[in-house]
């Protein structure tokens, strides 16, 4: 073989093989960074959703108070069926 040809057939070798490598190091790299991107978008919306149903909660919570203040309720729930306000007549 000439040595032309043994030196074509080992460059190509080098190439091919730190190709391979560079593209198996690459892909592992990316694999990491898109699992960790994943995992904090998950845990962002996590967060959001907890501070969502914090907020839903917070909100209900103050409708509730205001709503036994107030005195219609209040009328309401102390009248007796003898009261004409007692129950809706259709």
């Amino acid at each position: 073989m000439k040595i032309q040809t043994k030196f074509l057939f080992t460059f190509v070798m080098v190439v091919s093989i730190a190709g391979g490598v560079t593209t198996i190091v690459g892909r592992t790299v990316s694999k990491n960074m898109i699992e960790k991107e994943i995992h904090n978008h998950l845990e962002t919306a996590a967060r959001s959703r907890a501070h969502h149903i914090e907020t839903f909660l917070k909100t209900e919570k103050e409708a509730i108070k205001q709503l036994s203040e107030s005195v219609v309720i209040e009328r309401f729930l102390l009248a007796g069926k003898q009261n004409p306000n007692y129950s809706q007549k259709r």
